[in-house]
């Protein structure tokens, strides 16, 4: 079971990339190697921030001669705390081209940038956990279902559209300041790249 609300966060530092023009003169627009040079500047461009409540759940039970003789449950509230967004940094100057007054930048794809899952926010419910002794949950029992959650939380990233709405984001902004900057007609492509839920996410921290 996982619950989601979503914070959309936009970082956007690109000062000091517009177009000049003074008195007299015609517009300028900068070239590919300034507005490679800004948007490593940048770094990440956008995000998008998604914090998720998953429920933990597990079940042990040990019998004797066919009977259940004991039997466990243990049950947790856990909060996880997932960025994504485009890395600027990994932008190259091939990756974008103009002519005239027309500009194409293809920027890395969408990433995993921050993967919190604290042990602090880990939550035991008491009233449902009972720890039965002839069917003890182990701690190592426990943080396997913590590392099974986390994995439900990686799969998950498929469809929360996460991938999307750092795409949507990215492109209104940078299709914005570089029309800003001069250039009357903008194209913003995405490398493909590995599907979020296959990227590698950092191991939470068990609590003890």
């Amino acid at each position: 079971m996982i619950m989601s609300r979503c914070i959309a966060i936009f970082l956007f530092a690109l000062a000091g990339l517009t177009a000049c023009q003074g008195p007299g003169d015609e517009q300028k627009i900068p070239d590919e190697r300034v507005i490679v040079a800004r948007l490593h500047e940048s770094a990440q461009l956008a995000t998008v921030e998604y914090v998720l409540n998953k429920v933990v759940m597990g079940k042990k039970t040990n019998s004797l001669l066919g009977f259940t003789i004991g039997e466990s449950s243990f049950l947790a509230e856990t909060q996880a705390t997932v960025k994504a967004g485009v890395d600027l940094s990994k932008l190259q100057p091939e990756d974008v081209s103009t002519i005239g007054q027309s500009i194409i930048v293809k920027l890395p794809p969408v990433e995993i940038l921050n993967f919190s899952y604290p042990a602090e926010r880990f939550k035991i419910n008491k009233e449902y956990t009972q720890n039965d002794w002839f069917a003890e949950i182990s701690q190592d029992e426990i943080d396997q279902f913590y590392q099974e959650a986390q994995q439900a939380i990686r799969k998950d990233l498929a469809w929360m559209g996460i991938e999307e709405a750092a795409e949507k984001k990215t492109r209104r902004f940078l299709e914005n300041f570089l029309l800003q900057a001069g250039y009357e007609e903008v194209y913003i492509e995405f490398q493909k790249g590995p599907t979020l839920e296959n990227q590698p996410l950092s191991q939470p921290a068990l609590p003890k």
